[in-house]
């Protein structure tokens, strides 16, 4: 079982410096900089085969009509179920990859047990840790602040609503 934390932090980098616009022509712009492979297209989501040295490296974007809302890409391999129950793998990976992207980006500017984030000016950037393997997440801005509006709308939303 593997991560390749190293890979990580160079995607991480790219993506902090590219030129987004979260455009549709970034998805495909991304992927030909990070030499990854948009292997397809759907209405509303791509799937993206990665160069991390993993067992399954790929990743997915999360589109609208005509923009790219996110994309995540696995970093670690995934482990099975009755194995990821019993092991500390998962969170021993998120140390690795926390410790690789806060030498690559700084520390976060949120951090939780199982997740850092990082808004930068064009993209916010999540490491997460699953219950069987880790990933990050490259976000748009406008999609994270939409999405975090309403989390805040359901954490302050009373009891009786639900």
């Amino acid at each position: 079982m593997r991560g390749d934390f190293d890979r990580a932090a160079e995607i991480v980098r790219l993506a902090a410096d590219f030129d987004w616009t979260w455009s549709r022509d970034d998805l495909d712009r991304f992927c030909a900089a990070a030499h990854w492979t948009v292997t397809e297209y759907r209405p509303l989501h791509a799937s993206i085969t990665t160069d991390l040295d993993i067992v399954k490296p790929g990743g997915r974007a999360y589109l609208d009509v005509d923009s790219v809302e996110y994309i995540d890409f696995s970093v670690t391999d995934r482990l099975g179920k009755q194995e990821a129950e019993s092991s500390e793998l998962p969170a021993v990976w998120f140390r690795g990859l926390s410790d690789r992207l806060v030498a690559e980006l700084g520390l976060p500017n949120r951090r939780r047990e199982t997740e850092l984030r990082w808004d930068l000016p064009a993209v916010v950037i999540v490491a997460r840790r699953a219950s069987r393997d880790n990933y990050v997440a490259m976000t748009s801005p406008q999609y994270r602040a939409e999405q975090d509006r309403i989390d805040e709308d359901l954490a302050n939303r009373p009891d009786e609503q639900w």
